[in-house]
């Protein structure tokens, strides 16, 4: 009875232990790994404090992050007004599109020390790719003799670009990132959604 009572006990653990592992498969086999992947996605952008800018407007910017320390305007990528944080972590400008009423935040660029998606520039592009998975281009050598390498996210518009991507750059193909890149195509992506409505700070 002694010795019967242990191998028992185990048996019922053994049969609750591949009761739990069944029903854990079947609980993700119901969701595509595409499906989990677009909704991490949607999840990190609508999260990170980078990306969250994205679709705010000036006055909701200078809520959530105070007065710039400089404000500009220039046409380097098309017609933008640009105002421009330095931070602790490093420079970040953020521009607004001068042709569009009620302008928003369309692009970011981000100088070394800052960080996105968990991503710091300064980092070289083979431990961006550990953190972010391999990238939707790149890295490839740009017309300006710098190397780039891009994240896509949403939908794909036409011509091919992305509703919202994350490039950043670097001297070489190892050497460590000297900017991030984001851009917004589009001020109705569905992906920045819940960004456009939130209130600041939320």
């Amino acid at each position: 009875m002694f010795v019967r009572l242990p191998f028992l006990s185990i048996l019922v653990f053994l049969i609750l232990l591949t009761s739990c592992q069944t029903a854990g498969i079947s609980m993700y086999s119901r969701q595509p790994q595409e499906e989990y992947t677009e909704v991490t996605s949607q999840v990190a952008l609508a999260t990170d404090p980078a990306m969250n800018l994205l679709g705010r407007s000036l006055d909701d910017i200078t809520q959530l992050l105070g007065d710039p320390d400089e404000r500009g305007y220039d046409d380097w990528r098309g017609p933008h007004y640009h105002i421009t944080y330095r931070q602790e972590e490093g420079i970040m400008r953020i521009f607004f599109p001068e042709q569009i009423e009620n302008r928003f935040a369309d692009s970011i660029v981000l100088g070394p020390g800052q960080q996105v998606l968990g991503a710091r520039v300064g980092m070289p592009f083979e431990e961006i790719e550990a953190l972010l998975g391999s990238p939707d281009y790149g890295p490839e050598r740009g017309m300006d003799d710098l190397y780039y390498m891009d994240y896509y996210f949403g939908n794909l518009l036409d011509g091919g670009m992305p509703e919202v991507f994350v490039s950043f750059s670097a001297r070489s193909p190892d050497s460590p990132t000297d900017e991030a890149f984001i851009k917004q195509e589009i001020r109705d992506s569905p992906v920045l959604e819940s960004n456009l409505r939130a209130e600041p700070g939320q």
